[in-house]
Order: structure tokens, then C-alpha cells, then sequence
């Protein structure tokens, strides 16, 4: 069986999806919290740890119903957020340390226009109008870090991977002006019969 794992990872409400094939909704957790200004670098670091076991814990207990193949994607952080980029960073980087020592899951980094537009249809939807729209799809979540966790996972799904896209037709490769996006770095890119979905990547 396949699964997909989406993460939408903050320090304070990491949200944590897993869909199976049929895009049926097999976990879902959201975990972390808040600490105060006296809080202790030993502090800082217990959340992060207690943050990435959760992790591993959801995927251990899909994993232990059988035999999984797994597609795992966080969601890529806004760089305008200022010094919460530095946790963000380290989070995402014990996150996908531990994934790749335990199951060796190496999760793509998503970027969040793309995965809206492919599951919502839109690639501007504000934070605030997902979880009412998947509402009306049937979908109820009570936490808009699980609705990006979510959406994270059924982009997945749904997506067409670097050889070709999901529906068996040839990705449409493009590029930004000159081939690179913001800060130097290459977006591999490819296209669905739909829209295109974007996974960012050093090259």
C-alpha cells in the first residue's frame, strides 16, 4: 500500500496528515507548544525532539498495519517570517533527520501555491478559507494546521513525480526567468493535466 505524509511544521502546532491511496485520511495529529521567555536552551530542544517523535509515531503506527511505500512532503516556509525562519529551519531538519534514519523517507519540500492550486484549485487561497472549503467537500478539520497538512498530502497524491506525471503523460518541464528561482536556487517543476505542482531543489 502507499501512503502519503504531509507536515506542516511549526514549534508551537506542527500539523501531520497521512492519506492512503484512495485519498482516505489515516492519521491526523497536530503537536507542539508554546514556551515562555525563560525558557531554557534544554527547553527549546525537548520541544523540537518531543515534536519529531510525534512524527515518527504516526508514521510508525501506519507503518505497522503492513507493508507501506511512503511519499512524504512538508510544507515550504515563507521566508519573510523573519527569526522564526531559524526554528522553522530546525524543526524541518531534525524532522526530516529522523524520517530518513528510521524509514528512510526523505520528504520533499512543497511549495504552498502549488499544492493549493492543485487540491483547491486556486493557488491564492488564504490560510483562513481552507478549512471552510474542504468543508464543503466533506473534509472537516478543526485545525488549519492539519487543513495544511492535508492539503500537503493530497497534492502528493495527486501529483506527477520527476519522470512523469500520475495520469502517465510526459511532464511539461518549465522554468522561472533564467532558469532559477529566488536566491539562486532551480525549482524542478513538472505539469498534470490540471496545473503544475512544484517541489523546490538544489540542482
Amino acid at each position: 500500500m502507499k501512503c502519503y505524509l504531509g507536515l506542516d511544521l511549526s514549534l508551537t502546532g506542527a500539523g501531520i496528515v497521512v492519506l492512503n491511496e484512495a485519498g482516505q485520511v489515516l492519521r491526523s495529529e497536530v503537536v507542539g507548544y508554546k514556551l515562555d521567555r525563560q525558557s531554557t536552551p534544554r527547553d527549546k530542544i525537548e520541544r523540537i525532539i518531543f515534536i519529531a517523535s510525534r512524527v515518527i509515531g504516526v508514521v510508525k503506527a501506519v507503518n505497522d498495519t503492513g507493508e507501506i511505500e511512503w511519499e512524504a512532503g512538508v510544507e515550504h516556509y515563507a521566508f519573510h517570517q523573519g527569526g522564526a525562519v531559524a526554528d522553522l529551519g530546525e524543526i524541518n531538519g531534525v524532522v526530516k533527520t529522523q524520517l530518513w534514519l528510521a524509514y528512510n523517507i526523505a520528504p520533499r519540500v512543497v511549495v504552498v501555491s502549488s499544492a493549493r492550486k492543485l487540491v483547491m484549485g486556486k493557488g491564492n487561497v488564504k490560510k483562513d478559507k481552507i478549512i471552510p472549503l474542504l468543508k464543503e467537500r466533506g473534509l472537516v478539520f478543526d485545525n488549519h494546521n492539519i487543513a495544511d497538512a492535508y492539503v500537503i498530502a493530497e497534492a502528493l497524491r495527486r501529483r506527477c513525480d520527476d519522470d512523469g506525471s500520475s495520469e502517465g503523460k510526459k511532464p511539461r518541464a518549465h522554468r522561472t526567468r533564467k532558469g532559477t528561482a529566488r536566491g539562486g536556487r532551480r525549482v524542478r517543476a513538472c505539469r498534470d493535466p490540471q496545473t503544475s505542482f512544484k517541489f523546490t531543489g538544489s540542482k
